[in-house]
């Protein structure tokens, strides 16, 4: 979460981050595939949405200007 934080200045949309891959990861938990590292795959997870957040955040802005 601290890299999630410090990326995006706001505690709390990094905990809400953080909350919706492990919520995901909890509801899709029996059609995953073998995880030989649940740390790796976890960040990972919070990375791409963290990158997902961020382009929906450029997209919005540009669409604003628009």
């Amino acid at each position: 979460m601290r890299v999630c934080q410090k990326s995006l200045g706001d505690t709390d949309q990094a905990k809400e981050v953080v909350r919706e891959v492990f919520v995901r990861f909890y509801e899709q938990r029996e059609g995953l595939p073998q995880i030989s590292s649940l740390k790796a795959y976890l960040y990972k997870s919070v990375h791409n949405a963290f990158n997902q957040l961020k382009q929906s955040k450029v997209y919005h802005s540009h669409h604003l200007k628009l």
